[in-house]
C-alpha cells in the first residue's frame, strides 16, 4: 500500500511540474514572441523531461 501512495504523489507532482513549465513557457511567449508558440513548446518538454526523471528515479530507488 505505501508504494501505491508514493506512486500517487508522484503523479501529482509530475502533472505540477509540466503544469508549471508549460504556463511560464505560455507568460515567455505572449510577451516576447506571440506569433509562434517556440518557449511554451521548448518548456513543455522541459517539465516533461524534468518529471520523468524524476520518475525513473523514483523507480530506481524501488529497487
Amino acid at each position: 500500500m505505501n508504494s501505491y501512495l508514493r506512486f500517487s504523489a508522484l503523479v501529482f507532482q509530475m502533472a505540477a511540474i509540466i503544469g508549471l513549465f508549460a504556463y511560464v513557457g505560455y507568460q515567455l511567449d505572449e510577451q516576447y514572441n506571440p506569433t509562434t508558440g517556440t518557449y511554451f513548446i521548448i518548456c513543455s518538454l522541459l517539465g516533461i523531461f524534468i518529471s520523468f526523471y524524476l520518475l525513473f528515479k523514483e523507480l530506481k530507488n524501488l529497487k
